[in-house]
């Protein structure tokens, strides 16, 4: 059971033992999550959500987030490993700075915020192990000589 359970943990962690279909499969959800994300903060912004009386998306240069997530996520599409770590590295960063100035301001979070950034991070993180799995299945294919 213990060796079972050590298997399913590394199957989770190790990106090795991912097939290109699966990689690619999730390459493909990490950068459809980007571009939902990137939607989010647009209908936040055109929306004007107010949370109590403080207008945080009210800032024009939420357009640079917009922006900066929008090539994020086409370097996702492309299979970038480096897009993919940023993009997972900016979104909890954004998030642990969102949730600061919620709570600076006395304003408290809802469960549903945190299960939503936790749902996206799990995407992030398959974007990134599905990343490096198909550059390390690819490589390994364009090295292997015919006999």
């Amino acid at each position: 059971m213990l060796q079972y359970s050590c298997n399913i943990v590394l199957s989770i962690i190790c990106f090795y033992l991912m097939n290109t279909e699966a990689s690619l499969n999730h390459i493909r959800n990490g950068y459809i999550a980007a571009l939902i994300s990137v939607g989010i903060t647009i209908a936040a912004y055109l929306l004007q959500i107010d949370a109590n009386d403080i207008n945080l998306f009210s800032d024009p240069s939420i357009f640079i987030d917009v922006i900066i997530g929008l090539i994020l996520a086409f370097g996702i599409y492309k299979r970038s490993r480096v897009c993919a770590v940023i993009m997972l590295i900016y979104f909890i960063v954004g998030k642990i700075i969102y949730y600061n100035e919620m709570t600076y301001y006395g304003i408290n979070l809802d469960i549903q915020t945190i299960v939503v950034a936790l749902v996206f991070i799990y995407f992030y993180a398959q974007a990134v192990r599905g990343t490096f799995a198909f550059h390390k299945t690819n490589n390994q294919k364009l090295w292997t000589l015919p006999l």
